[in-house]
């Protein structure tokens, strides 16, 4: 198939600096050459081939001009390594242009639609259970929206998944963003606050032996008890705070008064009163 833009003139060195006051691509092509380095590696040839794709990536770029002078992009030599900055972002502007033409149909269709921003986490991770901890990420994600209570309130979503890495704890704290569409009458027949998300979303639990194969440990550093038990993780001040693993009489409490602090102080109260340590 032969493309409209094939039948324009070529000119080649005309001098002519582009520039995009939207984006610096000049820096995430720095930024571009900064990882490629990292695959640099004579001894692998996988390895290798990336370093070399990820150094050349939009190292040719073909624009197709308007009579009015505008450019397109028209073709380039992208290498769409999921690790390039560029290629990247050049995803992320293409999926945000498709998310808001989809929006904006809905729009059309049904105009007192509503969106709403959710974010959902996990406890950081290292390295080698990066890949798991994605998976249950997902599984998570479709177990809470398969519930009754999501199909009642949502009419429609996306999801997007981030990690970031903390350099100083050598970790990944791998979350993903939701943009959910509700109707107007949300905010006064179905509408679910933080804490309930926070409930929903922590009902996927895990064994204490989960836990602690994933770095979960007591507030003095030691191993969690050696019990067949499942637990789901509390976080009443969000994820820069305290943290807690909720067994099922938590759920009991919450049920009778839907409070985290309340079920947590509970909690914490009978373990250090009734309970002798395990």
């Amino acid at each position: 198939m032969i493309s409209l833009y094939d039948s324009l003139p070529v000119i080649h060195g005309t001098g002519e600096i582009l520039t995009d006051s939207k984006n610096d691509w000049r820096n995430t092509k720095l930024r571009n050459e900064a990882v490629a380095k990292s695959f640099e590696n004579e001894n692998s040839k996988s390895m290798l081939g990336r370093f070399t794709r990820m150094m050349d990536c939009g190292a040719y770029l073909k624009f197709a001009v308007s009579p009015s002078g505008d450019k397109r992009l028209f073709s380039a030599n992208f290498c769409r390594d999921r690790m390039c900055p560029g290629c990247q972002k050049r995803r992320s502007l293409v999926i945000f242009h498709q998310v808001k033409n989809i929006c904006s149909s809905i729009q059309k269709d049904f105009p007192t639609y509503k969106y709403l921003l959710l974010t959902l986490t996990v406890p950081n991770v290292k390295a080698d259970q990066l890949s798991d901890e994605i998976k249950h990420l997902h599984a998570s994600w479709k177990r809470m929206s398969d519930r009754a209570f999501f199909k009642k309130s949502i009419k429609g979503w996306f999801r997007a998944l981030e990690v970031t890495y903390n350099g100083d704890r050598d970790d990944f704290h791998p979350h993903i963003h939701v943009l959910l569409c509700v109707p107007s009458g949300y905010f006064k027949k179905n509408y679910i606050n933080q804490k309930q998300w926070l409930e929903y979303w922590n009902d996927s639990e895990r064994s204490l032996d989960e836990w602690q194969a994933l770095g979960v440990r007591r507030a003095d550093g030691t191993a969690l008890p050696n019990v067949d038990v499942r637990a789901a993780l509390v976080m009443p001040d969000d994820i820069n705070g305290r943290m807690f693993l909720a067994y099922d009489n938590y759920k009991v409490l919450m049920h009778w008064n839907r409070s985290y602090y309340f079920a947590t102080s509970v909690g914490y109260l009978s373990d250090r009163i009734g309970y002798p340590k395990i």
